[in-house]
């Protein structure tokens, strides 16, 4: 179980939904990201301070028949990416 929290990032960001995929740009790094949808909606859960338990069972609701082991192992990379490229941080508790 993880205790920590952690919160999007809003400042100098801003997504640009094409399809099914979203362009979050980067005003302070002059950079753009790429999400797909489910890198998208995991992000978004981050918008107040959320844990990845908490995100965690919100996968697993939506993918009911995904190994939660598997889940797990996929979100923790995608949280592991958004921290490097800066669009969540971690929130002191």
């Amino acid at each position: 179980m993880s205790r920590a929290r952690y919160r999007a990032r809003r400042r100098g960001l801003s997504v640009k939904r094409v399809g099914q995929h979203y362009f979050v740009l980067d005003q302070n790094a002059n950079s753009i990201h790429h999400l797909n949808a489910i890198a998208h909606a995991v992000w978004r859960m981050f918008q107040s301070p959320n844990s990845k338990d908490a995100a965690l069972i919100t996968l697993a609701a939506a993918f009911p028949a995904e190994a939660k082991p598997k889940l797990r192992a996929d979100l923790d990379s995608l949280v592991a990416e958004l921290l490097d490229l800066e669009l969540i941080q971690r929130v002191p508790r």
